[in-house]
């Protein structure tokens, strides 16, 4: 009887495998493949702490940015597996750069800088697993 149970066993599993290989997808998931989006789309799964397009369970990807109408980016952040990775920039309407930052696993590390819309540095400071290690110089403005 033991013989028996173990012989069907590998039959089953050995019919699954070649089943399993034969198998062709009939329909492409068309979100897979997405590796740029609008921002404004990711949605926020404070659960799993990722960001993700439609379905919560496939995080995103990607990088993304935000538009003016006239075309001009004002806004990337890189994603990856749903977090916050990589580069952070911002720009102001002027087309300058307004901020740059890192970001690794949704906590920010390394240098941040922020400027004006003059290219002047008003901030820096460096981050290390999402708190201040040290400011570095912050631009004061005085009022006459």
């Amino acid at each position: 009887m033991y013989k028996f149970l173990i012989a069907s066993i590998l039959v089953l599993l050995s019919s699954c495998k070649e089943n399993a290989t034969n198998i062709q997808p009939t329909e492409v998931d068309s979100l897979h493949d997405i590796h740029s989006c609008n921002c404004g789309d990711l949605i926020l799964d404070s659960g799993f702490n990722w960001y993700y397009l439609s379905d919560r369970l496939k995080p995103f990807t990607g990088k993304c940015s935000l538009q003016l109408p006239d075309g001009s980016i004002i806004l990337e952040r890189n994603y990856e597996q749903g977090k916050v990775h990589g580069d952070v920039l911002e720009w102001h309407n002027n087309g300058t750069l307004k901020l740059s930052m890192k970001f690794e696993k949704n906590r920010q590390v390394g240098e941040m800088k922020e400027w004006d819309n003059e290219g002047i540095l008003e901030y820096h400071a460096t981050y290390n697993v999402g708190k201040m290690d040290s400011l570095i110089y912050k631009r004061i403005h005085y009022v006459n």
